[in-house]
């Protein structure tokens, strides 16, 4: 096979609501990369436990979006629709949500791949 995939998480701190003086088209949060990655399978996994593998302790508003990347070994480039999968913490708890860029701001405060750990 000459394709990899791989889901790249960036996280979010929330800083303020309120339109930014612009609007656009804006995508929308898919429900599933796959039948067994699924919004509802990354939510139940932030929520058991601690997942991170450096110190970060989620804060109210906090936001991870997940992506996928599909690297091409042929030509070696990377491919990336604009799917992704994003959770924000509310009252404790990741939940299936997401912001709308041109009404809140948001800062990232971290970013990597995901490892997968059999």
């Amino acid at each position: 096979m000459n394709v990899k995939l791989s889901i790249k998480w960036t996280l979010h701190r929330f800083l303020k609501e309120g339109w930014i003086g612009m609007d656009g088209i804006m995508f929308s949060p898919v429900d599933a990369f796959s039948t067994s990655l699924t919004s509802d399978f990354f939510r139940d996994a932030m929520n058991s436990s601690n997942c991170f593998d450096f110190d970060y302790c989620p804060s109210e508003g906090d936001n991870i979006i997940f992506k996928l990347i599909i690297y091409d070994k042929m030509s070696h480039r990377n491919f990336s629709e604009e799917k992704f999968i994003s959770l924000i913490f509310r009252n404790g708890v990741w939940v299936i949500d997401y912001y709308d860029l041109f009404y809140n701001t948001i800062e990232e405060i971290g970013k990597g791949f995901l490892k997968f750990i059999e």
